[in-house]
């Protein structure tokens, strides 16, 4: 995940943007790679060997970013300062 420290209004703020760090099998210990990730869904491609099989379980790791909108907003400002200086 990245960490990031970004102001609001004077005020700094902490975020953590979401990452899917890894795909595990709850049965096999395998760990799977990840092929694509839908940000703000619910979506995971993965590739493996065993194929998972309907009715696997999966536990998937990530980080939760409540305030992204906010951080993508402020991080837009940023650029677009850097770019016209």
């Amino acid at each position: 995940s990245l960490e990031i420290t970004y102001t609001v209004d004077e005020e700094s703020r902490n975020a953590q943007l979401v990452d899917i760090s890894k795909i595990v099998n709850t049965e096999t210990n395998v760990v799977y790679q990840i092929v694509d990730f839908v940000e703000g869904g619910k979506t995971v491609t993965i590739t493996g060997n065993p194929i998972p099989n309907e009715g696997d379980e999966f536990i998937v790791t990530y980080q939760n970013a409540t305030d992204y909108g906010i951080y993508l907003s402020e991080l837009l400002v940023t650029i677009n300062q850097a770019i016209s200086q």
